[in-house]
């Protein structure tokens, strides 16, 4: 099986097992890619086989720093949030996966009245 292979099954493991935890995480598509949100806002997706997530800009760019992962850039304009993992490193993907959206949820609990 090849890493886009792998990572593809991991990806698609990843949206069954949080669609089935909580129904308010929601597939739907973001930046033309299939991604997962949690009331709402994007927090995971599928770009091109490499899994973007939405971290704290100080954990991103703990990720970014050990050459584990790279910022992610949209339209030219790197997003502060956003790190890119590519399927070489897809065996970690569920553990992020669980983070941003932990990550979400601390950012929507602060957000409701």
């Amino acid at each position: 099986m090849s890493d886009d292979d792998e990572a593809d099954e991991i990806w698609r493991g990843i949206v069954e097992r949080l669609l089935a935890e909580d129904e308010r995480i929601e597939l739907k598509h973001a930046f033309s890619s299939p991604g997962l949100r949690f009331d709402d806002k994007i927090f995971a997706m599928d770009v091109k086989g490499e899994l973007v997530v939405k971290l704290a800009e100080g954990r991103c760019e703990e990720l970014a720093s050990d050459g584990y992962a790279r910022p992610f850039a949209m339209g030219g304009r790197q997003m502060r949030e956003w790190v890119v993992i590519g399927p070489e490193r897809a065996f970690e993907w569920d553990a992020l996966a669980d983070e941003a959206l932990a990550y979400a949820r601390r950012a929507s609990a602060t957000r409701r009245p």
